[in-house]
């Protein structure tokens, strides 16, 4: 089988779909938990979703394949709330800017994955602003507590890509008498 087919490219797009899908579901709780911090949900999934979008594209998954799971999962959110999707999109754009500025080059799978978790809590808080989904009144509390946020989510990102270029190259690093057995 080809490395690069269709059949390869889809699964892998369904695989960052769905687990962006999970972690979405997983961290609602603990955003919930907390409503002080606007979009606290942005934040935690900046992890995850950096990691699995960091593992697929250094795995082989293409771009075009890559933005179209991300769209899919906006759409997916739009139909809840059209704020939701516009929230996720946004991201999506920017992980689209940074695969083509990074096409190419070694770290292109960090870029996306990087890109798109960490724009995701700025893009949300800015749409939710833009929409009048959130009032803001203006604060130091509020001004540091948003910084921090978005100050996580770029950091949990960066965190998640690192360990995904690692998990993708000790994965390909491996010769498959060594993982025949596991």
């Amino acid at each position: 089988m080809r490395t690069n087919s269709v059949a390869r490219q889809a699964a892998l797009a369904l695989v960052v779909f769905a687990v962006l899908l999970v972690s979405g579901l997983a961290t609602r709780p603990v955003a919930l938990a907390f409503p002080q911090v606007i979009a606290l949900h942005a934040v935690l999934v900046a992890f995850p979703s950096s990691l699995c979008i960091t593992i697929a594209v250094e795995k082989g998954l293409h771009l075009p394949w890559c933005l179209a799971a991300l769209a899919a999962f906006a759409g997916f959110l739009a139909i809840m709330s059209p704020v939701m999707g516009a929230a996720s999109l946004a991201p999506a754009l920017v992980a689209g800017a940074c695969g083509m500025i990074w096409r190419g080059k070694k770290n292109r799978g960090m870029a996306v994955g990087i890109g798109y978790g960490a724009s995701y809590y700025p893009a949300t808080v800015a749409i939710l602003f833009a929409s009048a989904g959130a009032v803001f009144a203006p604060s130091v509390a509020g001004v540091l507590t948003m910084l921090c946020a978005a100050l996580l989510g770029a950091a949990l990102s960066v965190f998640g890509a690192c360990l995904g270029s690692l998990a993708a190259a000790r994965s390909a690093s491996k010769s498959p008498l060594e993982t025949k057995g596991r």
